[in-house]
């Protein structure tokens, strides 16, 4: 019988690793899957070609940056495909088939794609890595409520409202660290913000009593907004006169 089927892509194989080089777009090596990588490889062999792109003097990984490093560790020939009109969209969906993109995911790879906003995103990050991406939402905010939350980073349309005002505030929360183990809760830095803002006297009242045996469980568990901001009201009120308390 006449064979009729299309012949979709042709895997290759080599041991030249030079000629391959990782895409901006992708998103960070996990130590933990490379090393699940190696050990499927070294008991199977490489079962899955990786996908790149053809960028005249190199090939861009596409699909597989885990399976290639854990090739080179290996010392054993990588085999790849060349992808079709491969975007972002598809790098995403990809990759998500194996191990689901976390939002810190999206950042990377949309700062690697060289969106100034993003990039401002990831050198925050670096200075101040004790806070996640939903504390960033608010913290890169400034207060302001980001419309979609964390979830905007995804879409690549987060703007860094003022990055040195940003700075002040990541500043006077890690002044908490040593006092309360939610220092770095999104809802809690939220309510914080667009309470006191850049009210110093308030900063340091609420601090001060924050310092307390009082206060010392005043936050605790799952909280709301505006349960943390009743907290941060009833800390900072505590022994103020009544013309500097706040409601």
């Amino acid at each position: 019988m006449k064979n009729v089927d299309k012949q979709i892509g042709v895997i290759y194989e080599t041991q030249d690793y030079d000629k391959f080089r990782f895409s901006p777009s992708n998103r960070k090596v996990d130590n933990k899957i490379l090393y699940e990588k190696i050990k499927s490889i070294t008991s199977v062999g490489l079962l899955d070609a990786i996908v790149v792109n053809d960028c005249g003097t190199y090939y861009d990984i596409i699909d597989g940056q885990h399976r290639y490093l854990a090739c080179v560790h290996l010392g054993v020939p990588v085999k790849y495909t060349f992808g079709e009109n491969e975007t972002f969209e598809k790098l995403v969906a990809r990759n998500q088939v194996v191990t689901k993109w976390k939002e810190f995911d999206f950042i990377i790879s949309i700062a690697g794609s060289g969106n100034l906003e993003y990039i401002k995103i990831l050198k925050f990050h670096e200075k101040y890595p004790d806070f996640r991406s939903s504390a960033l939402s608010e913290l890169l905010g400034a207060g302001a409520k980001v419309k979609g939350g964390k979830r905007t980073f995804k879409k690549g349309m987060f703007v860094v409202n003022d990055y040195d005002l940003s700075c002040y505030y990541a500043e006077k929360f890690l002044q908490m660290k040593s006092l309360t183990p939610f220092y770095s809760n999104n809802q809690l830095i939220g309510a914080a913000i667009r309470l006191f803002k850049q009210n110093e006297n308030q900063w340091r009242r609420f601090f001060d009593n924050l310092s307390k045996p009082k206060f010392r469980n005043v936050f605790y568990g799952k909280q709301n907004e505006s349960v943390f901001r009743q907290n941060c009201i009833d800390v900072h009120n505590h022994y103020a006169p009544e013309d500097e308390k706040i409601w």
